[in-house]
């Protein structure tokens, strides 16, 4: 046992001649060569990254602002001044004059088949429709490489890509 005892205490006191007793050797030195206070540094200049990649993401999304519908509102008429005048008559009021002025609606536009055998479909005026869907109260019952034939109402029309 004394042995063991010996040797480890040889073993000490090279060790305590080889380094410096107040650093361990098996630990790294720290470095004292950065300004004091400039730890803050690292994590702040990465923060600010992950923002910038963050808000290039929401900014490029796609979809994310697609629902979004911006309309331009009229700027109010003047007021006119008019001169008392004799009322007219008021004229009958019909149901056609309640009705509010609703727009034709577009005529169905072709833009573009993808023609796949098994599930070809189509895009027709921004919408994209497949065998048996809806467009213009007409069902697609057909989608060539070339013509889409719609029926309904006793009708059938074909489009066909580019329109003639």
């Amino acid at each position: 046992m004394s042995q063991i005892n010996d040797a480890l205490k040889r073993a000490q006191d090279i060790q305590a001649k080889t380094t410096p007793s107040s650093v361990s050797p098996m630990l790294p030195v720290a470095s004292t060569d950065a300004p004091p206070g400039a730890n803050w540094l690292w994590p702040v200049v990465i923060l600010l990254l992950l923002l910038l990649f963050a808000g290039l993401f929401i900014a490029i999304a796609p979809g994310l602002h697609a629902d979004k519908q911006t309309v331009a509102e009229s700027a109010p008429a003047p007021a006119v001044e008019l001169a008392p005048a004799a009322a007219p008559t008021p004229a009958p009021v019909t149901p056609a004059a309640l009705a509010p002025a609703v727009p034709a609606p577009k005529p169905a536009r072709i833009q573009g088949i993808v023609y796949d055998p098994v599930h070809p479909y189509a895009i027709i005026s921004g919408k994209t429709v497949f065998v048996g869907d809806a467009v213009d109260g007409m069902r697609v019952t057909a989608i060539s490489p070339e013509v889409i034939t719609l029926a309904g109402n006793g009708q059938t029309n074909q489009l066909r890509v580019g329109g003639h």
